[in-house]
């Protein structure tokens, strides 16, 4: 786990990636969530958490991220602060930006709802 968690933080903070690293990069943090899910479980975090989270390890303000993503910086602020839910479109986007699996953005109340169905 230590050292798939380590190639996959290099990975992540690669300026770019060639297609066979994005690919290898999904699949080992598949693996890892998955290995995390069954061996070391982690409470889910809030999409507000997570995004404040993501910005503050990129070392960005949430003005650069918006403009980056192509998100107003209004929504960004206003999910932060957990007043707003972001959009299937801008987790889309927040996920290619970030390079992060799009379950990072999947809430105790999101897991609810698609559990209910």
């Amino acid at each position: 786990l230590d050292r798939a968690t380590r190639i996959a933080g290099d990975l992540a903070v690669k300026e770019k990636l060639s297609k066979e690293e994005q690919d290898y990069l999904e699949v080992l943090s598949d693996l890892i969530i998955k290995f995390e899910g069954e061996h070391h479980r982690i409470d889910p975090v809030s999409e507000d958490r997570m995004l404040a989270f993501l910005i503050e390890q990129k070392g960005i303000t949430q003005q650069q991220c918006a403009r980056e993503i192509g998100i107003a910086n209004s929504t960004i602020s206003a999910v932060i602060k957990g007043k707003r839910k972001l959009t299937r479109e801008q987790v889309e986007k927040l996920c290619r930006y970030f390079r992060v699996n799009s379950a990072a953005f999947i809430s105790t109340e999101s897991e609810a709802i698609v559990e209910a169905r």
